[in-house]
């Protein structure tokens, strides 16, 4: 009898066991089952910021130097953009620099006497865009011929030039595209000799 007893007991130990050791976990199952949320998903792009120190500028400066004697009696503000065609400034009240699209320099006068060579190319290309040869007489090359002395004439008969057919050096600016007025270094009124400083020309 007694060992029917203790058995019982027994077993009654192990089943309180069991109700004790699971009693608590359907509670915490349930807990975590109800904390939930939902969210909204998005595309966005990624974005990193960073601070540097650094200066802003335009670039490809280049100094805009008189090419004749007289009075400036114009120029440009800073900040403009002087496309193909236009004038940078005027000396004597007559505009004394023609903007040219080109990456080579004037470096010597226009004329129908002058040897061949790439600068004559950036001519008639800048003459034939502006519309000075209408019936494309000329051929873009090296050499100058007297379509490009027409094209020429042209060009200064609808600028109140001279029609002689020739530009000095000074009268065509070559950039390799059109021009920013920068800082100036001369004024209204001011005389100027050739190589006298203007101002400054940058890109875009």
């Amino acid at each position: 009898m007694k060992r029917a007893i203790a058995a019982v007991a027994v077993v009654g130990a192990v089943g309180a066991g069991v109700v004790l050791a699971t009693g608590s976990d359907p509670e915490a199952v349930r807990a975590a089952s109800h904390d939930t949320s939902t969210a909204t998903v998005e595309r966005r792009d990624l974005v990193d910021r960073d601070t540097v120190q650094g200066t802003l500028g335009y670039a490809d400066s280049y100094s805009l130097l008189a090419a004749a004697t007289g009075t400036i009696t114009r120029l440009r503000d800073p900040g403009t953009v002087v496309r193909r065609g236009q004038s940078l400034y005027d000396v004597d009240d007559a505009a004394a620099a023609w903007l040219f699209y080109g990456s080579l320099p004037a470096w010597r006068d226009f004329s129908p006497s002058m040897s061949d060579g790439e600068d004559v190319r950036q001519l008639e290309r800048n003459l034939r865009a502006l519309g000075y040869d209408p019936d494309h007489d000329m051929t873009i090359d090296d050499d100058w011929t007297w379509a490009t002395t027409a094209a020429v004439e042209r060009f200064q008969d609808a600028r109140d030039m001279t029609q002689d057919g020739t530009l000095t050096r000074g009268e065509v600016v070559f950039r390799p595209g059109p021009a920013r007025i920068g800082d100036t270094h001369a004024a209204i009124g001011q005389t100027v000799a050739p190589a006298a400083q203007i101002g400054d020309l940058t890109s875009t």
